[in-house]
């Protein structure tokens, strides 16, 4: 086996973080109420897919509502159910919960003191209400729901504005208040929208509920102007391009993820590129390279995004000739977030998120449906160099799976052909490519239990290596990995201390051990 193999090996094992990809999945319940003998709520899909949405709503904790609905992002449904209040105390809850995982849950205190007095909405003696569709504010009296302010002035004064509850009510418009102006949804992300701040570049995002701000992406080194960095006109001859850029696009909250480029020199003349790595606007890690006319690099960049939400990833190459490109993304962190705890009653209640991982004990029957999702979508690889396509096996039932892989030479490749799957379980499909070009890598993946077949295909480009990295050979890429290692001390003091306090604390511990020899 050839030294650069195992070598490629060695490093994809050791440096490798696999990131599941997840998009947001989130759901809001709000606007619980109670007019009369009728019950009302809202469920609004706040994530970017859409779901699955099982809600229900309890009196007492006894259910008098289950159903489901389709939502798309930004997208809400009013619910209602007629339940006949006698005098007392009631508590009222709505849940909701998605089958990607959202969940959430509004409850209320409900008093009956007497009985109802009006009807078409029931409303005790005295009660007020805004009717939105005729823009009346109506007080029930003598049995019957009579109009007190119908004009605007007296109207928005008993009914304020209040966005997000459906309607499109005083002072609210469309750039106010979207999501109750203009019936819809909007899909959530960067849009191809920039302006300058000074010497900053600025790109729009838009929210699920559309509204948008103007973020930062990176400062321009000479200057900015009509929604662009400008470039240094730079030597006759000089380019320098960001051929391919490959990344995942969700990651789960406190796990790694990478972004791979490759880099070249599309110019004529011979120039030292630096290739600057920014998360959220802010410089993490940069890397130089002198490349000759035609000649490229493959660069990863393994980083943890932090919080939540979404980060702005951007790419910037630049020759010192003076020409520079650049190429950016969306990164989602998605939330890792339990379910509200079991309340082991012997019966599962998706309506509380109980779960089968969550909640054995009433859920231990409940079985998923058997899915795979095979990662990433494409991929670009230097020659001789390994590379992992990561195979994310979920089974409904436990049994096992077979794994077949064409469109690449078979001794390329490493990886088990069958595995069993009790529950889940994430497989590994090792490339190290030995001739440069272009293929397309086919994964197919069998359930043999459940007679079910997912696939993927993945677009695989190898580039070339360098005759700089030829040069350096192993002892170079092992001076590398050195550097690689100092450079992350630098970056993290805290690991840097504790590695120094384990060496002095080794030192104090051979002293001690020499002084006492010598002495006695």
């Amino acid at each position: 086996m050839r030294p650069v193999f195992l070598l490629g090996i060695l490093f994809a094992s050791a440096f490798l973080i696999i990131s599941v990809s997840a998009q947001e999945c989130t759901i809001d319940v709000f606007g619980l109420d109670v007019s009369g003998n009728t019950i009302k709520g809202k469920v609004r899909n706040t994530g970017d897919i859409n779901q699955s949405i099982s809600y229900g709503i309890f009196v007492n904790d006894a259910p008098v509502l289950n159903e489901s609905i389709n939502l798309t992002p930004g997208s809400l449904k009013l619910i209602e159910k007629t339940h006949s209040f006698d005098t007392g105390e009631y508590k009222i809850t709505l849940n909701a919960s998605s089958g990607c995982g959202g969940w959430d849950s509004e409850n209320m205190w409900h008093l009956i003191f007497e009985k109802y007095e009006c009807e078409n909405p029931h409303g005790l003696q005295g009660e007020n209400r805004c009717d939105y569709a005729s823009r009346q504010f109506q007080v029930c009296s003598n049995g019957a729901w009579n109009v007190v302010a119908e004009n605007d002035n007296e109207y928005c004064w008993n009914c304020p504005s209040t966005c997000g509850d459906g309607a499109c009510n005083c002072g609210e418009t469309i750039s106010s208040c979207y999501m109750d102006c203009i019936h819809g949804s909007c899909s959530q992300g960067y849009l191809d929208e920039y302006q300058c701040r000074e010497s900053t570049l600025q790109r729009k995002y838009r929210y699920a509920n559309c509204t948008t701000e103007w973020r930062d992406l990176y400062a321009c080194v000479y200057g900015c102007a009509g929604g662009q960095c400008e470039s240094y006109p730079g030597l006759p001859g000089c380019s320098v391009t960001i051929e391919s850029l490959d990344h995942t696009n969700n990651v789960l909250y406190g796990r790694s993820t990478y972004t791979t480029s490759t880099v070249k020199n599309t110019g004529n003349i011979t120039t030292l590129v630096n290739l600057t790595f920014f998360l959220d606007g802010q410089l993490r890690e940069y890397y130089k390279k002198a490349l000759g006319p035609g000649s490229s690099f493959v660069k990863t960049f393994n980083f943890n995004p932090g919080r939540t939400g979404s980060h702005s990833v951007k790419l910037n190459a630049s020759a010192r000739c003076g020409y520079s490109d650049a190429r950016s993304f969306t990164l989602n962190v998605v939330s890792t977030s339990s379910s509200p705890a079991c309340n082991n009653n012997n019966a599962c209640e998706p309506f509380r998120g109980e779960t089968e991982e969550n909640c054995p004990a009433d859920c231990g029957a409940a079985r998923g449906e058997t899915n795979v999702s095979i990662y990433p979508n494409q991929m670009d690889i230097t020659l001789y160099t390994a590379k992992v396509v990561s195979v994310d096996i979920v089974s409904g039932i436990p049994q096992e799976f077979s794994i077949s892989v064409s469109g690449i030479p078979e001794e390329w490749l490493s990886y088990s052909d069958r595995l069993d799957v009790a529950r889940s379980r994430v497989a590994y499909i090792y490339i190290t490519p030995q001739k440069i070009g272009h293929y397309n890598l086919s994964v197919n993946v069998h359930a043999v239990s459940e007679s079910l077949d997912f696939g993927r295909e993945i677009p695989v480009y190898v580039a070339p290596v360098s005759s700089e990295d030829i040069q350096k050979g192993i002892l170079g890429q092992v001076l590398d990995f050195i550097s690689g290692i100092f450079s992350f001390l630098a970056t993290n003091l805290i690991a840097f201390a504790l590695i120094l306090i384990i060496i002095i604390v080794i030192l104090i511990y051979i002293g001690h051990n020499y002084l006492r020899i010598d002495i006695f």
